[in-house]
C-alpha cells in the first residue's frame, strides 16, 4: 500500500495524512475522475515531488512527440507553462489506451472504493469518460 496523502484545498477525495490507499486505488481515483489529491500522492511516490513529477511527464510528452504540450504541474491547474493541443491529447490518449492497466481503469464505469476514514464504508466513483460520452460524440470504449 501506499503511505502518502496530501491535504489540499482541491481534493476530491480529501486525503488526510495517514490514510492508506494501494496504488490500484489512487490509479482508480486519479484515471476515473481526475482527482487532484490522488494525483498529487501519486506523485510525490514516484518523484518526490509535484515540480519532479510534472519533470517527468514533460520528458515523456517529448519522447511521445507531444510537440504542443507542456507540463508545469500535474494538477492540470492554469500555469503560462502547462497547456496541451488537443492533437497531442488525442495522440496521448491512443498511445495511453494500448496499456491495458490504463484501459481497464479508464473504460470503467464505476469502481467501488473504499473510504480510509470509514473501512466498511464504501461509494462508487464514476468515470469522467462515461460523463465525456454523454455529452460528446466521443466513443472511449471501442
Amino acid at each position: 500500500p501506499m503511505r502518502w496523502a496530501v491535504n489540499w484545498e482541491l481534493s476530491i477525495h480529501k486525503i488526510q495524512t495517514g490514510e492508506v490507499y494501494t496504488v490500484d486505488e489512487l490509479l482508480h481515483m486519479c484515471i476515473m475522475e481526475s482527482a487532484a489529491d490522488a494525483c498529487m500522492a501519486v506523485s510525490f511516490d514516484i518523484a518526490g515531488s509535484e515540480a519532479k513529477m510534472a519533470e517527468l511527464v514533460d520528458k515523456k510528452a517529448k519522447e511521445l512527440e507531444l510537440t504542443n504540450s507542456s507540463f508545469a504541474n500535474i494538477t492540470g491547474l492554469d500555469h503560462e507553462n502547462n497547456y496541451s493541443s488537443a492533437t497531442d491529447l488525442l495522440k496521448f490518449m491512443k498511445i495511453a489506451l494500448k496499456n491495458g492497466k490504463f484501459r481497464e481503469i479508464f473504460t470503467n464505469k464505476q469502481y467501488q472504493l473504499r473510504n480510509a476514514r470509514y473501512h466498511l464504508f464504501l461509494y462508487a466513483i464514476r468515470s469522467i469518460a462515461e460523463v465525456y460520452s454523454k455529452y460528446q460524440d466521443v466513443d472511449f470504449y471501442n
